[in-house]
């Protein structure tokens, strides 16, 4: 009697370890940023993911910046988008964690909006970065490179300044041409 029992659960076992289906997952993020000299906002939105068919529910990321060029992150300063409802937010550390009560299954959905802001006597360029980047499907943990973003505010200096000399040459050739042209209708006349 104990060698069918035996039998049996060694049977059961392998009826389970070879009937456990494993799905494999793949995720990425992708960045874009808005900059001005006030502020940048970084949106970190889900990129391409294949899974299970469930989706993604959970987002964790470590961020890394200047903090002699950018003030520090508040919790107020990270907004979640699209039903990314749970944010866990440490500042000493900088991690992120992001969950959803459901999956996100659209790619180029946005995770969350990072507000930065900048220090007013220190502008310049940077980078900042997102490291220890994990997704979830709430079976399999995906682990996602890291990404760098640049930040360029010289950009934003530049088009200040030379976008209105830029206006104002062409109203000066505009009026200069004026007045070109009618001197010359009136030496015809």
């Amino acid at each position: 009697m104990k060698k069918i029992i035996k039998l049996f659960l060694i049977i059961i076992l392998a009826i389970m370890t070879f009937s456990t289906n494993v799905y494999a997952s793949s995720a990425s993020i992708a960045t874009e940023v808005e900059i001005d000299e006030n502020e940048v906002l970084l949106y970190v939105k889900l990129d391409k993911f294949e899974n299970n068919g469930r989706g993604i529910s959970g987002f964790v990321t470590d961020i890394e910046y200047d903090k002699s060029i950018f003030e520090e992150i508040k919790e107020e300063d990270i907004i979640l988008q699209n039903n990314w409802v749970d944010l866990m937010y440490n500042a000493q550390a900088g991690s992120i964690v992001v969950l959803r009560n459901d999956f996100a299954k659209e790619e180029g959905q946005d995770i969350v909006i990072i507000k930065l802001h900048p220090k007013k006597d220190s502008i310049k360029n940077t980078k900042i970065k997102l490291t220890s980047i994990q997704m979830t499907d709430a079976q399999n943990d995906i682990d996602i490179p890291d990404e760098e973003i640049s930040i360029n505010f010289n950009g934003i200096d530049f088009m200040k300044i030379v976008i209105p000399i830029i206006g104002v040459a062409l109203v000066i050739l505009i009026f200069r041409f004026a007045i070109r042209s009618n001197r010359k209708r009136r030496i015809k006349r």
